[in-house]
């Protein structure tokens, strides 16, 4: 014979078929995920304007009136005109100077300079193209007599050659196109 169904057995069927309340602990590591993956995403898009206001020319006023406040803070004074382009591709300068005491140390007109960001991920800096119209050195005569050495001018050279030789720099340098116009060193 059948048996009829009692309380007990319609309570169990229900709690049979309810799912189970969801575990705290998955629970909180998913909202953590999201969290992470929110936070990491923000950051990205951060950088990224970054990246594009830093191009902008907001962007670059705000780097040369960075690079004049720094050269300033050692004595020096550096004016940079005429720049036009991208920082991430190819970039000219008009002209950049930099000069101490009323004096001017360097001049650099019609600058040209293009390279591939890209290839700083392979830890290489890949420069297509640098470019001058003119470069002007001015060599400050010296301040102080040089001091007497025991070395040869062969000892000083090779002295001088080791230390070239024990820098080691934190990426590659390709230099595609070096020229310039015109130089003068005086």
């Amino acid at each position: 014979m059948g048996s009829t169904p009692t309380i007990e057995d319609a309570e169990s069927a229900a709690n049979s078929t309810q799912p189970s309340p969801p575990n705290r602990k998955r629970s909180w590591r998913r909202r953590f995920g999201y969290a992470l993956l929110a936070l990491t995403l923000l950051l990205i898009a951060g950088l990224t304007a970054g990246v594009f206001w830093l191009d902008s020319r907001t962007g670059q006023q705000t780097l040369i009136r960075l690079a004049s406040d720094q050269a300033a803070d050692q004595g020096y004074e550096l004016t940079i005109d005429g720049v036009e382009g991208s920082l991430f591709g190819t970039l000219t300068i008009d002209r950049v100077a930099l000069a101490k005491a009323d004096q001017v140390l360097f001049t650099g007109e019609a600058l040209r300079f293009s390279w591939r960001p890209r290839g700083l991920l392979s830890r290489e800096i890949q420069i297509d193209a640098l470019t001058a119209g003119r470069l002007a050195i001015n060599i400050p005569p010296a301040q102080a007599p040089l001091e007497e050495t025991s070395q040869s001018l062969g000892e000083r050279l090779e002295s001088a050659q080791a230390a070239i030789n024990s820098l080691n720099l934190p990426v590659g340098i390709t230099i595609t196109e070096l020229a310039i116009a015109e130089l003068a060193i005086t």
